[in-house]
């Protein structure tokens, strides 16, 4: 169904966007022109000219960049490169068969001037150009396909999470001592220290005084 729409795309933008590029460049020539010969210009006499060529512009852009099938593009391609290889081979043939006086809703269509000048060379190139993009003849995926993998890209990212594995924590052995809390440093220990405490029995007697009496 894509091709089909891309063919369809590019049969109505190809005669268009031609159109377009014809009245676009003849109006600004005549414009620009018309300046010269009177040492005037006014800015506002070149928009029409230059809206149509933005317009044929846009038109190509959407089938040349887009993705869709390449058979649009390669159809718009092949009407614009059939006629500039024409003129190699019977320039008279080509210019004959391409109106040069057609008018459209009273404006002048004049279609040869593309031709000619070289416009339709250089956009059937890049349009043919664009014919091998890689992602062109890639089908779109389904929206119920995608919606599917992005759930399964979801649901697979927690599992592949939870089945690594984790380092084994070091556990204590039964044999390893325990190492006991540090209160406090010991301070530094002196030599009487070491002695033990004087008992009462080795307590030296001291004689008794009574107030008025010499110790004995």
């Amino acid at each position: 169904m894509r091709h089909l729409f891309s063919l369809i795309a590019g049969v109505v933008v190809a005669p268009l966007a031609w159109g377009l590029l014809a009245m676009g460049q003849a109006g600004a020539t005549d414009t620009v022109e018309a300046w010269i010969a009177t040492d005037a210009f006014d800015t506002a006499d070149l928009i029409q000219p230059a809206a149509y060529l933005a317009a044929a512009g846009i038109l190509l852009g959407l089938i040349a960049t887009l993705r869709l099938s390449p058979v649009g593009p390669l159809v718009a391609a092949l009407s614009y490169l059939g006629p500039s290889v024409g003129l190699f081979i019977d320039p008279f043939a080509v210019t004959d068969a391409v109106p040069g006086d057609l008018t459209i809703a009273g404006e002048a269509v004049p279609l040869r001037t593309p031709l000619l000048n070289g416009t339709l060379l250089v956009v059937g190139a890049l349009l043919f150009i664009a014919v091998f993009s890689a992602k062109r003849w890639r089908q779109w995926p389904a929206a119920g396909a995608a919606g599917a993998a992005v759930a399964e890209a979801s649901d697979e990212q927690p599992a592949e999470t939870a089945g690594e594995e984790r380092p084994a924590e070091t556990q204590p052995t039964a044999d390893a001592p325990k190492a006991e809390p540090v209160t406090s440093m010991p301070g530094p220990r002196h030599a009487a220290d070491d002695l033990p405490p004087p008992s009462s029995d080795d307590t030296p007697d001291t004689p008794r005084t009574t107030p008025g009496t010499q110790p004995e």
